[in-house]
């Protein structure tokens, strides 16, 4: 069996396919779109113009047309029947490195509707989810945490061993069959981008925060030399008082939470991602337990060799905030403390900042409008004109 690649011109459009031969039938054209045109060639002349392209030219002497229709129409079909490849969905929008497709809205309005128990939503706010992951992957990349295919089929096996709603999970992949691809691109990337963006890399990325720590670096050393302004300082600094902080080998709270009769000490740690713990020596995943070993830790080296009256001359890291810490004094167990809290960028401050710096096209201007009224927020993305 021959086949070849044809270049035909019509009305001065090129469309360009493969025709394969069959015996008995000619070359025949494989459609998705018409049944199958067979036409028998008379004279084939074949030559390479330019040297990429093979043209297949037919004379005029072909000898007929199964279909019985006229030759010049049968040209015509045999064109539209010659997809130049298999036509991609078409595009609705563009955001970093994306690109969302209509049957990407559809897939993610279908997710929508199992997770909102039938409510249908909107396309506007079914592409602001979608452009709002893409931004996302964008900003993970550029701090040097790329979500790539790997990264993503990581994410759906975590996803299936730990889901608590098999049967909705199971619908949900339902709507996208074997489109393995459309499925980590709609459903995981939004989950995967929602998850770590704000708790793995903006609270714990050293290159975001850096300069919140530096600040309360800086403030650490200057109360050191003054240790009893603490609170005076603290405020002119932040504009709030310095609060008190009640530490035992339990774990770290608030002293104006620890009172008689009031809950025991707990977790002011909360949320600590295991690549933390394991940065502080804890046992790798160990997260839910790691709040009464950073207080040991704390206890017995942070405070080691500091007395009632100093400053601790290391800054402190939470989720949310860099400490500066002084040490009052000992009451049984417990160790008393005033706390200056720096709190660390938030995760929409950093989203929207980066944001500025990752195009984002909607080709559809009503589509575009729609999202703007219906998501406000999504005005913040650097749109810019649709090109439809």
């Amino acid at each position: 069996m021959r086949s070849a690649n044809v270049l035909f011109t019509v009305q001065k459009t090129a469309v360009f396919c493969t025709v394969r031969e069959e015996r008995g039938s000619g070359f025949v054209v494989p459609s998705a779109d018409v049944s199958r045109l067979a036409v028998r060639f008379g004279a084939v002349v074949e030559r390479l113009t330019p040297p990429r392209w093979k043209r297949v030219v037919v004379w005029t002497t072909m000898r007929g047309v199964k279909t019985g229709v006229p030759w010049v129409a049968a040209v015509l079909v045999l064109c539209g029947a010659c997809s130049r490849k298999p036509e991609s969905p078409p595009l609705a929008a563009r955001a970093g490195e994306c690109e969302i497709t209509q049957k990407d809205l559809q897939d993610r309005q279908e997710v929508l509707k199992i997770t909102e128990e039938g409510r249908v939503v909107e396309p506007g706010i079914v592409l602001s989810h979608l452009l709002k992951a893409c931004v996302g992957a964008s900003i993970m990349k550029k701090h040097g945490k790329a979500v790539t295919t790997e990264v993503l089929e990581t994410e759906a096996g975590r996803i299936d061993r730990e889901t608590l709603a098999p049967e909705v999970l199971a619908r949900i992949k339902a709507v996208f069959g074997g489109r393995r691809k459309a499925y980590l691109a709609n459903y995981i990337l939004p989950v995967y981008v929602g998850r770590v963006l704000p708790y793995d890399v903006v609270r714990w990325s050293p290159e975001i925060q850096g300069g919140r720590r530096a600040e309360a670096e800086a403030w650490m050393r200057s109360v050191r030399e003054r240790p009893r302004e603490f609170d005076r300082r603290a405020k002119e600094a932040l504009g709030r008082e310095a609060t008190g902080l009640d530490v035992t080998s339990e774990g770290w709270l608030p002293v104006h939470e620890s009172r008689p009769g009031g809950p025991a000490p707990q977790s002011a740690l909360s949320g600590v991602p295991p690549n933390v713990a394991a940065a502080a020596g804890l046992p790798s995943g160990d997260a839910q337990r790691s709040d009464a070993e950073w207080a040991k830790r704390f206890l017995s080296e942070t405070l080691s060799g500091v007395r009632p009256g100093e400053v601790v001359p290391e800054v402190v890291e939470m989720p949310d905030m860099f400490l500066v810490l002084r040490y009052d004094r000992k009451v049984g167990e417990r160790r008393l403390l005033r706390m200056a809290a720096f709190h660390k960028r938030s995760h929409d401050e950093v989203y929207w900042d980066e944001a500025r710096d990752i195009p984002v096209r909607v080709l559809d201007s009503a589509l575009q409008t729609e999202m703007v009224r219906l998501v406000p927020w999504s005005e913040k993305f650097a749109l810019g004109p649709p090109t439809l």
